[in-house]
């Protein structure tokens, strides 16, 4: 039955994130996980393309494994032909300067270098956790998604873009606006912290757990 039915949310922890940016960060994107391919790598090299025609200081940060450092990349062949694609479009676009791979990280940190954090899985076969968004929303970056079946229960509408050429516009009109990029920086961190903060989420967990339900300190 509906009602015995809960859901309980990923949660960010908001004030983990440091909110001030280093310089020139609005021109960097980040992917924060690109394995396997359903993440959609191939739709961040088209955003890149598309972007670097406008300005050519964008570029792509990766962070998380390399194709060839993940298992599966080598032994299913759709994910081995998959990258090898995409490595063949960033070579003949010259983007082997743009496309920086930066390893493990360490979140936090890595976002105080990025203005706008990507979600662009596949609309087929998408992934069960798209977190990275809310991520740089916390950090008060801009997080964008491209559309999937349900994203209009988890995130604003101004997260969600219909194709890789409306992400592409939407970055270059808050780049040119410094004030509207913040503006949507602070609302995206305020829905964030009012929806996916680490205290609301534990007291969700603790409230379905507390058959008084009581809520707790947020301790």
């Amino acid at each position: 039955p509906r009602e015995k039915i809960t859901v309980i949310n990923n949660f960010i922890d908001v004030n983990s994130y440091p909110t001030e940016k280093e310089e020139g960060y609005k021109y960097n994107l980040a992917m924060i996980g690109i394995l396997p391919k359903r993440k959609g790598f191939d739709k961040a090299i088209d955003l890149l393309i598309n972007l670097k025609k406008k300005n050519p200081k964008y570029k792509l940060y990766i962070a998380g494994k390399r194709p060839e450092e993940f298992p599966n990349t080598k032994v299913i062949p759709e994910e081995r032909e998959y990258y090898a694609k995409v490595d063949q479009k960033i070579k003949e676009n010259n983007l082997e300067d743009s496309v920086i791979y930066s390893g493990w990280v360490k979140t936090q940190d890595f976002l105080k270098n990025i203005g706008y954090t990507l979600s662009l899985s596949d609309k087929e076969f998408p992934e069960s956790f798209h977190v990275s968004p809310f991520e740089c929303m916390a950090s008060n970056g801009i997080g964008l998604s491209l559309d999937w079946e349900g994203i209009e229960y988890i995130y604003p509408e101004y997260v969600i873009c219909k194709s890789v050429e409306e992400m592409a516009d939407r970055i270059e009109e808050y780049n040119k606006d410094d004030k509207k990029y913040k503006e949507f920086a602070k609302k995206g961190r305020d829905f964030t912290k009012e929806n996916y903060d680490l205290p609301l989420i534990w007291n969700h967990m603790l409230k379905i757990l507390d058959n008084r339900g009581g809520m707790h300190d947020e301790k």
